[in-house]
């Protein structure tokens, strides 16, 4: 379990980040000025809460996996299958959101907040 305390707390970390910067930009302040990003290039708002939730919803089916196969005396089955889908899918989230592999979609959920 200390290893999903270790993930969990930069993810919430990172998702209360997205909450803030959409609430930045309801205000209407400018936060692309106040972090100096570059703003020709950078994520928006929508494409950064969707990277965190996803990677929120992975680790998070990850720990499911563990503790069911707890619960379930199936651990010794299941013993690092958890941990490797956490790292994999983690790892190609984080790379498809990246602005070179982005494919650009319609986030008509997402841009009505």
């Amino acid at each position: 379990m200390y290893v999903y305390r270790l993930t969990l707390v930069p993810i919430i970390l990172a998702v209360l980040v997205g909450v803030n910067l959409q609430i930045w930009k309801n205000a209407r302040i400018n936060y692309v000025f106040i972090f100096r990003f570059d703003p020709r290039d950078h994520l928006s708002v929508s494409q950064y809460i969707e990277m965190t939730m996803s990677l929120y919803n992975i680790t998070m089916g990850s720990l499911i996996i563990y503790m069911y196969s707890i619960i379930t005396n199936t651990f010794y089955e299941y013993a690092y299958l958890h941990q490797y889908f956490c790292l994999h899918l983690s790892s190609s989230t984080c790379v498809s959101h990246t602005n070179g592999f982005m494919v650009t979609a319609d986030y008509g959920c997402l841009e009505s907040f």
